[in-house]
């Protein structure tokens, strides 16, 4: 990393810990790490009662699960959003339903798997984004991935 490079970081991070300081960031520090992850448990808890091939269960992965933003479809509202609507934004690809209930499988299988043996991420990572579906949620939600620590800590 050159010397600019570095001190522009030094200087991002020392802004971005004055602003955790102020009453704006103290809220969004609280809602990520208490609302969001409390939410996100009781959307797991949901999918854990809903037959896994069912409509309800995709689209409470899709519209729950992963990060969306506040609009008609989500079920639940992420601080860090990464979707409007997943499935227009990649209605591109003309995935079928049965694609959908894959991904949304994958999805809540990495994350279930990860609730159960944190250590492990990485190897659950590395699976998941060997799948072809997987291709989306990596490139557009790698936060989501990698927030996922954040979720099951608490318990």
């Amino acid at each position: 990393m050159s010397q600019q490079k570095s001190v522009e970081l030094r200087d991002t991070i020392r802004r971005f810990r004055d602003y955790l300081n102020t009453d704006p960031g103290r809220w969004h520090l609280n809602y990520l790490k208490e609302k969001e992850p409390k939410e996100t448990r009781e959307v797991l808890a949901k999918l854990k009662e809903l037959p896994k091939d069912g409509t309800d269960f995709v689209d409470l992965v899709l519209y729950g699960l992963l990060p969306n933003s506040d609009t008609k479809y989500a079920k639940r509202v992420s601080i860090a959003p990464s979707f409007l609507n997943i499935k227009k934004f990649f209605g591109r690809f003309n995935y079928s339903e049965n694609d959908w209930r894959e991904l949304a499988n994958l999805v809540y299988d990495l994350v279930t798997k990860f609730q159960r043996d944190p250590d492990h991420l990485d190897t659950f990572i590395r699976d998941f984004i060997s799948h072809r579906l997987s291709k989306i949620c990596v490139t557009n939600s790698k936060r989501s991935l990698l927030c996922f620590s954040e979720l099951f800590f608490e318990d």
